[in-house]
């Protein structure tokens, strides 16, 4: 698994997130612990762009 929005592999990470698209609600999306404290922004293949 990959963070969404930066891309780094997730293991070993304990806090990180994953939920379906607000908009879409069919893909996955993953969030590192550093890109949820940072509120970086993230795209879904819908075209979608979240916080």
């Amino acid at each position: 698994m990959l963070c969404t929005s930066c891309g780094v592999k997730l293991l070993g990470d304990s806090r990180f997130v994953e939920f379906l698209c607000p908009s879409c609600g069919k893909e996955t999306i993953f969030r590192c612990s550093r890109c949820k404290t940072l509120s970086n922004g993230y795209k879904c293949k819908c075209g979608f762009v979240g916080p």
